[in-house]
C-alpha cells in the first residue's frame, strides 16, 4: 500500500509539471466577483449521485478532506479533516440553524434535510468563514433551493423511487414547482423505509427506520430587485435502530420555518441586503426498549429543542476593487428533557431481586438549558491586480447560557455556582491568493476559530454520551476552544485537468473532552462498571496536521478521472496520546463515462488501518478496507432516467472507523456496512 500512495504522489505531480507546460487561453475573471475561492468547492448532487441517496452524509463520502461520523444509517453527520460535531458549522441554505435535542445526536441537522432535494453542498476547510456563525474547524452548507428564472407560467416536476435488495429499504419522492415573473412555489415530498440489511459476512445489522418528509416554498419578486421568500420544511422519522448507541429512537419530529428578504443590486456603494429568519424545534423520545438491559430496567428518554434567530447581511464595494460583507446573526438554542427510568430488578445485590412492582425515577437531561449567541462580522475581498487578492474575515461572538430546572446533585457539585461567565470569543482569518500564469494558482489562508462549549458539554447530567460506557457530566465553567490553523493551498486548472493539494497544520487551545472524575459517582446501576462518571474539561493544547489532495483528468472525450487522498495526524500534546475519533488515510478513485444519455461510474474507496487511538474514550483500532461500487444510468425521451448501481461490489465485510461500536447489545461487534447491494431507481421528470 505504501508504494500504491508514494506512486499516486508522484504521478500527481509529473501530470501537474506537465499540464503547466501546455498552452491555455487565460480565464479573465470578473475583479468584482466574489466566486473564486480555490480553499472552497462546490458538489453538486447530480454530478456526485447516481440515483437516490439514504442520506445527506452519503453525498460527503466524496468530498477531499470530509467524511462523516456515523451512530446510525439514519445518523450521519460531516467531519471536516478532523474536526466534528459542533467543530463543524453546519448550516441551510447559508444561514438556517437547527440544533439537535438528543444527547447522543441521534438527530443531527443533516437528518432533517431530504437528501433528494439537496442542490449542492458548498464546504470550508478550516477557520476561514465568519459570516454564518462560529466556525472553529470547518463549514458546510448545505443548499436545497435557488431562485428560479421563469419567462412565463411554468409548471415542473418529477417523481422518483429506488429500491434497495439487501435491507429491502425503498425510496419515494415527488416534486412540483409553478411559477411566472412574479412568484414561484415548490412542493416536495419524501418517503423512506429500511428494514435491516446484512454485511459482508452475513450478518444483520440494526438499521431499520422509516421517515417522511414535506418541503415547501413560496417566492415573490417584489420588484425586479427584491424577492421575499418563505420555506417550510417538516420531517418525521420512527422506529429508529441506532446501531452505535445504547438506545434507539421512537420517533423523531421536527418543523423548521425560515422567510429571507433580498434587495440586489441597490447601488454602487451598498450592492446587495439580505435578511433571514428562521425558528425550528424538534420532539424526539429514546428508548432502550429493544434492547436486553429492558428487562432489567427500562428507559424513556422524551426531550425536545427549539432554535430561534436571524442574520442581516449587507454586500458593500467601498473601494474600486473590492467587496465587502458587513453584518449580524443572532441565535438562541433551548433544550429540554427527563429520562424516565423503571427499574424491574435490582441486580447489585446477590442473587438479584425482582421487584413486586417497579421502582420508577426520573433524571433532568438538559436541566432545562438555553444558550444565546449575538454575532457580528466583518469579511472583505481585495484586488490589488488581476492576478493577486486577499480576504480577510473578522467576527466577535458574544454568548450567555443558563439552566432553568438544576437537579439537586448538578448543584451540589458546582456549589449553586450554574451560571457560566458571559463568554465573548473573537474569531479572525487572512487569506493571500494569486494567480499565476496558466491558471496555477497559490494560497495561504492564516485563522483563529473559536468554538464555545454545547450545551452539552456544560449541562448535560448523567447520560451516557461517548464510546465508552462512562456516564458524562457537564461542566458550565468551560472555556471556548480556540483552532490556530494554517493552510497552504496549491491549485492548477487545465482545460483537461484539475488538481490542489491542501498542506495544513492546526494548533487547538482549550480542547474540550472528558476525563473520570472519582468525586462523581455512577447514578444509574452504580454497582455496575465503570463506577465513576466523566466530567467534561479544557486540555490547553492538541494539535493537528495533514494534506488533502486532489486531481480530475477528462480524456478520450466520454471519460473522466477523479482522485482524492486525505490524511491526518492528531494528538492530545497535553495528555501525550492521539485525539479520538480521527479517520485514518483515506482515498477514494473514480472513474465516469458519460456520453449523450448514457451514464456510468465506478469507484474504489480505501480506508487505512487506524492504529492511533485514544485510551481515554476506549477507542478501538480499526481495519484497512477496499470497496468497489458502480453505477449507470439511461436517460429515455430526455424526461425518463432509469438506473442500477451495485455498492460494495465484492461482498467485503468492512466497517468505518467513525462509525460506533454496537453498544448495550448481549455480545460485542462492531458497526458494518452493507455487503453487497443491488439499487434500482427511476425517476420521469415533466
Amino acid at each position: 500500500m505504501k508504494n500504491s500512495i508514494i506512486f499516486i504522489v508522484l504521478l500527481f505531480f509529473s501530470v501537474l509539471s506537465i499540464a503547466q507546460n501546455q498552452d491555455t487561453v487565460k480565464i479573465q475573471e470578473v475583479l468584482i466577483a466574489d466566486s473564486i475561492d480555490y480553499s472552497r468547492k462546490i458538489i453538486k448532487l447530480e454530478s456526485k449521485s447516481f440515483g437516490m441517496v439514504k442520506s445527506t452524509g452519503e453525498l460527503m463520502q466524496e468530498i477531499p478532506g470530509v467524511t462523516f461520523s456515523k451512530r446510525s444509517v439514519f445518523s450521519v453527520e460531516p467531519v471536516v479533516n478532523a474536526f466534528k460535531y459542533d467543530q463543524v458549522n453546519t448550516t441551510i441554505n447559508g444561514g438556517l440553524k437547527a440544533s439537535s435535542s438528543c444527547p447522543n445526536r441521534m438527530d443531527p441537522l443533516t437528518s432533517r434535510i431530504l437528501p433528494n432535494e439537496i442542490i449542492k453542498i458548498e464546504y470550508e476547510r478550516g477557520p476561514y468563514e465568519v459570516r454564518y456563525g462560529q466556525t472553529m474547524g470547518g463549514f458546510v452548507n448545505i443548499i436545497t433551493s435557488e431562485k428560479p428564472n421563469y419567462d412565463k407560467f411554468t409548471v415542473l416536476g418529477n417523481i422518483a423511487t429506488e429500491y434497495n435488495f439487501n435491507g429491502k429499504g425503498s425510496v419515494s419522492s415527488a416534486n412540483i414547482k409553478v411559477g411566472n415573473k412574479l412568484f414561484d412555489a415548490n412542493v416536495t415530498a419524501s418517503y423512506r423505509t429500511f428494514d435491516n440489511y446484512k454485511s459482508g459476512d452475513g450478518t444483520e445489522i440494526a438499521s431499520s427506520y422509516e421517515t417522511y418528509g414535506v418541503n415547501t416554498g413560496l417566492g415573490l419578486n417584489i420588484t425586479d430587485k427584491q424577492r421575499l421568500v418563505v420555506n417550510y420544511m417538516y420531517s418525521k422519522a420512527k422506529d429508529i435502530m441506532h446501531a452505535g448507541l445504547p438506545m434507539d429512537a421512537k420517533y423523531d419530529e421536527s418543523n423548521i420555518v425560515s422567510l429571507d428578504y433580498g434587495y440586489a443590486d441597490i447601488g454602487d456603494f451598498l450592492n446587495n441586503f439580505k435578511l433571514k429568519l428562521f425558528y425550528s424545534d424538534e420532539d424526539h423520545l429514546m428508548t432502550n426498549e429493544y434492547r436486553p438491559n429492558s428487562k432489567v430496567t427500562l428507559a424513556n428518554t422524551p426531550v425536545t429543542s427549539n432554535d430561534i434567530g436571524g442574520r442581516l447581511e449587507l454586500t458593500l464595494t467601498p473601494f474600486e476593487k473590492s467587496l465587502m460583507h458587513i453584518g449580524a446573526d443572532y441565535k438562541q438554542t433551548s433544550k429540554d428533557g427527563i429520562k424516565e427510568v423503571r427499574i424491574f430488578k435490582n441486580i447489585c445485590v446477590t442473587p438479584p431481586v425482582v421487584f413486586d412492582s417497579p421502582v420508577e425515577k426520573t433524571f433532568e437531561v438538559w436541566q432545562n438549558s438555553y444558550d444565546q449567541d449575538l454575532g457580528l462580522f466583518m469579511d472583505i475581498k481585495y484586488f490589488f491586480s488581476e492576478n493577486l487578492s486577499a480576504k480577510t474575515g473578522v467576527r466577535i461572538d458574544m454568548i450567555k447560557s443558563d439552566i432553568r430546572d438544576p437537579e439537586q446533585d448538578f448543584m451540589k457539585l458546582y456549589d449553586n455556582n450554574l451560571t457560566p461567565k458571559d463568554i465573548n470569543d473573537f474569531s479572525y482569518y487572512q487569506k493571500i491568493d494569486y494567480n499565476f500564469p496558466k491558471n496555477f494558482n497559490i494560497e495561504l489562508a492564516v485563522g483563529t476559530g473559536r468554538r464555545a462549549p454545547s450545551l452539552l458539554e456544560k449541562y448535560i447530567n448523567h447520560f451516557t454520551v461517548g464510546l465508552d460506557a462512562y456516564e458524562y457530566v457537564g461542566n458550565p465553567h468551560l472555556k471556548s476552544e480556540i483552532n490556530n490553523q494554517v493552510d497552504l493551498i496549491l491549485s492548477k486548472k487545465h482545460k483537461y485537468f484539475s488538481a490542489n493539494i491542501d498542506l495544513f497544520v492546526s494548533n487547538i487551545q482549550n480542547y474540550i473532552t472528558a476525563v473520570e472524575d472519582t468525586t462523581i459517582p455512577r447514578k444509574s446501576t452504580p454497582c455496575k462498571e465503570p463506577k465513576y462518571a466523566k466530567r467534561f474539561v479544557n486540555i490547553d493544547e492538541a494539535m493537528q496536521y495533514g494534506v488533502n489532495l486532489g486531481a480530475k483528468v477528462n480524456f478520450l472525450k466520454y471519460f473522466s478521472a477523479n482522485v482524492d487522498l486525505t490524511y491526518i495526524y492528531a494528538e492530545n500534546v497535553t495528555l501525550d496520546e492521539p485525539l479520538p475519533e480521527i479517520p485514518p488515510f483515506t482515498s477514494l478513485i473514480a472513474l465516469s463515462f458519460k456520453k449523450d444519455k448514457i451514464s456510468a461510474r465506478l469507484t474504489n474507496e480505501y480506508q487505512a488501518k487506524q492504529i492511533r487511538i485514544s485510551d481515554l474514550v476506549g477507542e478501538k483500532e480499526s481495519e484497512a478496507f477496499t470497496v468497489f461500487n458502480i453505477s449507470a444510468s439511461y436517460l429515455f425521451f430526455e424526461s425518463f432516467n432509469i438506473g442500477v448501481a451495485v455498492n460494495n461490489i465484492f461482498n467485503i465485510n468492512y466497517y468505518r472507523h467513525l462509525s460506533r461500536p454496537y453498544k448495550n447489545m448481549d455480545t460485542f461487534s462492531v458497526f458494518y456496512e452493507p455487503g453487497t447491494n443491488l439499487r434500482i431507481f427511476a425517476k420521469y421528470n415533466f
